[in-house]
């Protein structure tokens, strides 16, 4: 059984969309790696396994679920045990891990301080490597990315990177971060993606750096999620035990032959193609090839830890398949500012429609009216431009939603 097989029967009982899960494995790996593994030259444009994902879709979806069994695995293990191993909040805060964790909630001068003080020690055949990398798993990007917080976002555009960062500050002079690597895996909502865009809270260097995962719904419901069984206890201890042995890796990997032409012919090839030709996803494409190598080192690393095996044929393929398996609705997570003022209001009826199955005009004017800019004309304005779009379909007086 892989370990991405085991990681499905670990989160087999989370509401949470597929996509969600099976890349949150991704970042698992991610986030473990820190700036340890790296794919090319150590000296000229490395590339390091760190991630920045980011799961979009309203309240319910699942995004809470999936950050939650992350943080519970990646703060598992102790760097200092001075304190006895506990599931304490309050006691955690005094422990150190071997994988450092970024606040939830943050200001930029205190990201720098504590960024700096994630300094992880790495001791190989050659000798002793130093880095500095921390991991984030939040529960809304709105805590980390703030309107006031400008400057954490350039931070996190070099971190990208995992360069170095210099600090220019009045008070303490210059501060440098060496080796500095950040993973990022955070929830938020539609809304929360409009703010940010309007307001040119989310840069575009940003936005080109980050993994948008968009999904409307849970796949499925539960009253109450059950207690791990006993399978799922021995996964647990068993992808605890591989995270740990991700900590001492260390060391290049390379791709095959075959898979590096396979690649190389995918992005500079004639034929190259993208899932979604939205406007909106400009920034994303233009630097995929950097995500792809990310990706596949991760999910290389995932099931192999062994440095000197190559990354493979098919784990390129595996990873284009489910980046292009995601790209076909990451469109809907990047919601710039609508010229349509109409807009809004039908995205919140086709919400509304998904959850009902069914309404009349009566209803949805009803339910809408303190949203639609013109009353009764407005709803029907939106209405025949859904089912010209084939959003919606007509039968007697219900609208209902096209599947």
């Amino acid at each position: 059984m892989t370990n991405m097989e085991k990681w499905r029967i670990y989160t087999d009982k989370l509401v949470s969309p597929d996509s969600f899960i099976n890349f949150s494995f991704l970042f698992l790996t991610s986030a473990a790696l820190q700036r340890r593994v790296w794919i090319g030259d150590m000296e000229f444009k490395p590339v390091f396994p760190n991630l920045y994902l980011v799961l979009v879709g309203d309240p319910g979806t699942g995004k809470t679920l999936v950050t939650d069994e992350l943080q519970a695995l990646l703060t598992h293990h102790e760097l200092v045990t001075s304190v006895e191993h506990t599931n304490d909040p309050e006691e955690k805060k005094n422990k150190k891990f071997v994988f450092p964790r970024g606040a939830d909630s943050t200001t930029f001068e205190k990201l720098i301080f504590e960024v700096s003080k994630s300094v992880r020690v790495c001791k190989h055949a050659g000798g002793i490597y130093t880095h500095t990398s921390m991991y984030f798993v939040l529960e809304e990007l709105s805590s980390l990315v703030r309107k006031e917080q400008a400057q954490i976002m350039k931070f996190l555009l070099n971190a990208y990177g995992a360069g170095d960062f210099v600090y220019e500050s009045l008070g303490r002079g210059t501060d440098i971060i060496r080796r500095c690597c950040v993973s990022i895996l955070a929830g938020t909502t539609v809304d929360f993606m409009q703010e940010a865009f309007d307001t040119r809270l989310m840069a575009q260097g940003l936005t080109a750096r980050c993994l948008f995962i968009f999904e409307e719904l849970p796949r499925n419901k539960l009253w109450e999620i059950p207690p791990l069984n006993e399978e799922q206890k021995k996964i647990k201890l068993d992808l605890l035990d591989y995270l740990l042995a991700l900590s001492k890796c260390y060391g290049r990997v390379h791709f095959t032959p075959e898979a590096n032409e396979y690649l190389r012919h995918w992005w500079e090839g004639p034929g190259y193609k993208v899932a979604n030709t939205s406007p909106k996803l400009q920034n994303y494409y233009s630097k995929k090839n950097m995500l792809v190598k990310k990706l596949c080192l991760c999910l290389k690393m995932s099931e192999n830890m062994n440095i000197s095996h190559p990354i493979e044929l098919s784990v390129c393929e595996k990873v284009l398949h489910m980046l292009s398996g995601v790209e076909e609705k990451m469109h809907l997570a990047l919601n710039f500012a609508p010229k349509n003022v109409l807009s809004p209001i039908a995205k919140s009826i086709c919400g509304y429609l998904r959850q009902h199955s069914k309404a009349t005009l009566k209803e949805l004017l009803l339910e809408f009216y303190d949203e639609l800019p013109n009353g009764d004309v407005g709803l029907l304005d939106v209405m025949r431009q859904l089912h010209f779009l084939g959003k919606v379909s007509v039968d007697g007086e219900n609208y209902s939603l096209v599947k």
